[in-house]
């Protein structure tokens, strides 16, 4: 496993917007603009992101079945979307818990900012994923290679369930500070995303 942690890169204020319902380039208000600016600061503050990464071998089997790192999971929609491939990055990243102390605060005081803070951290968790996995690449493929878009769990047919499988391959506990609740599958901290993306050789 391999650890990334704070790095380079931009909130982009359009897709906060767009978390918020502004949609085909449709612009807040100022006093939205500025509340948004508000929840931007508070999470760069707050955030420490993290992301914890391996990269193993995939194999196939017939109905769906993708099997990496000794684990197999079930989905049709994740075999198609590794098609081709060779090996897979498995990676999970978080904001920290200070997001959801901050998204607490104000859920119990201010429903707006709540709501606008819900939104700039959801950008800002896509944004560093989008940062580090670029960093990923630039570290780890070789000439030829390229990444298919991440997938995660909970999308299409792939069960939300396993988030559970990724964290304990990446030992996400230890390694970043990622747990799930209980015998639920909602992470802890709620900023965190986990995923893989498939290594193919282009022609």
């Amino acid at each position: 496993m391999k650890v990334i942690g704070e790095i380079p890169f931009e909130i982009r204020r359009r897709e906060i917007y767009r978390y918020l319902g502004y949609k085909n380039g449709a612009l807040p208000d100022e006093n939205v603009k500025a509340l948004a600016e508000e929840c931007v600061a508070e999470i760069r503050k707050e955030a420490v992101p993290r992301l914890v990464y391996r990269i193993d071998p995939v194999s196939f089997e017939e109905q769906g079945k993708v099997i990496f790192a000794g684990t197999k999971v079930h989905s049709e929609f994740l075999s198609r979307n590794l098609a081709g491939c060779s090996r897979v990055i498995i990676f999970a990243a978080t904001l920290s818990s200070g997001i959801d102390v901050l998204l607490r605060k104000y859920s119990a005081i201010d429903v707006a900012k709540a709501m606008t803070l819900q939104a700039a951290a959801a950008e800002t968790i896509e944004s560093y994923i989008d940062a580090a996995v670029a960093l990923i690449k630039e570290r780890e493929l070789t000439g030829g290679e390229k990444l298919k878009p991440r997938f995660s769990p909970g999308f299409g047919d792939w069960s939300i369930e396993d988030q559970r499988k990724v964290l304990a391959l990446l030992n996400a506990g230890k390694t970043i500070g990622v747990t799930t609740a209980g015998e639920s599958s909602m992470m802890l901290p709620s900023k965190t995303v986990t995923a893989v993306a498939g290594v193919y050789k282009s022609k």
